[in-house]
């Protein structure tokens, strides 16, 4: 079953406010990024309702840990760990389509906002 965009807006709101924990402790590109791109994605699924490609996610996902690991110097440490936990909880919102999706980010979300 697809979410709706109601129900699609509530899983990114609840996705900034468990990132919003942690921006104080994150680059300050990073914290942009992160805040940046669930307005953007709930804007573009309201004219579109689609997952956003694959060919478009991988590179996102590779680029998180490259730059993790460029800033931190490892994956590895509370710092690294969280930045990389937070980047995945947003990027996971460009898949999301799925009430199955929604659940995954919720509970992720959760561990995101106790870590």
């Amino acid at each position: 079953m697809r979410l709706s965009n109601h129900q699609f807006n509530l899983l990114a709101i609840s996705a900034l406010i468990a990132v919003s924990a942690h921006l104080g402790r994150l680059p300050w590109w990073l914290s942009i990024a992160l805040v940046a791109v669930p307005p953007l994605r709930m804007f573009s699924r309201a004219r579109s309702p689609k997952a956003i490609s694959a060919w478009l996610r991988v590179p996102l996902v590779l680029l998180l840990v490259a730059v993790v690991v460029l800033h931190y110097g490892n994956l590895f440490g509370r710092e690294p760990g969280s930045a990389l936990a937070c980047g995945l909880l947003v990027l996971k919102l460009l898949e999301s389509e799925r009430i199955r999706d929604a659940r995954t980010a919720a509970a992720f979300a959760a561990f995101v906002l106790m870590s």
